[in-house]
């Protein structure tokens, strides 16, 4: 039987890329699972596309109230939650020169501060023994052209961990970090406006720098968390899983 057999579980970003790949591996191993999309558009579209009964809310991350209404709707339809995969992100990959304070609040909003209050909405329904990952980046530890405002969201993100690990830890309750490289989402094809041929030249350029060849899938993402929350990671507490092909190490 599956560790997730009969476990709440709520995961933010759950309606597209690694956060519905992580839904759908949860479900079908026996778990509850609560997504949140940024609309009601997108939540309605997962739960039609997923083989589960899924359960599902939307959600603004960088809005506090709306975040109140996460915790709200996670204890009246889960009544607690074991397993909290705080996923949610954006990326604005902008340069210097062309990055705005419109773009760099919103993506400090959504990845840090957003991040941050939901994982104190969240805790007070979870119980001793539950289990949180928060996805990172590994672009706090690569230097990129353009992502220094994501790079530094995400690095704010494996402070909050690191730090969190502490104070829960009181509380019974494990927070680590996912620290993904490319993964091949719906992202590239939203940097390439919808040009797929352009999209999949984005993948190419990335794949050619990254010493496995090719960049990663949700599905790959979504068997770490799975191992993170289990058994298995039963002694790991503040730490930074990668799964990048080996690029920030070689």
């Amino acid at each position: 039987m599956s560790h997730l057999n009969g476990k709440h579980v709520v995961i933010t970003g759950g309606t597209k890329g690694i956060g519905y790949a992580t839904a759908e591996r949860f479900a079908e191993r026996g778990a509850t699972v609560l997504v949140t999309g940024s609309s009601q558009a997108s939540v309605d579209d997962a739960l039609a596309r997923s083989n589960f009964a899924l359960k599902g809310f939307p959600c603004d991350m960088a809005s506090m109230s709306d975040l109140d209404k996460l915790a709200d709707e996670a204890r009246a339809q889960l009544g607690h939650v074991d397993i909290f995969f705080a996923n949610a992100g954006i990326a604005h990959f902008r340069p210097l020169a062309e990055m705005t304070e419109e773009l760099f609040d919103e993506v400090m909003n959504v990845n840090s501060k957003g991040l941050y209050f939901s994982i104190q909405k969240i805790v007070p329904l979870m119980r001793e023994g539950g289990a949180i990952v928060v996805t990172g980046s590994v672009a706090p530890r690569k230097g990129q052209p353009g992502l220094a405002v994501y790079g530094a969201s995400k690095g704010a993100a494996r402070a909050i961990v690191r730090n969190l690990a502490c104070e829960l830890l009181e509380q019974g309750i494990r927070i680590n970090c996912l620290a993904p490289g490319p993964v091949h989402t719906s992202i590239f094809s939203r940097m390439a406006d919808g040009d797929e041929a352009k999209a999949q030249e984005i993948v190419d350029r990335l794949a050619s720098n990254i010493p496995l060849g090719r960049v990663g899938t949700p599905e790959e993402i979504a068997e770490a968390v799975d191992f993170m929350c289990g058994p298995g990671a039963a002694y790991m507490l503040g730490a930074e899983v990668t799964l990048d092909g080996g690029k920030a190490e070689l």
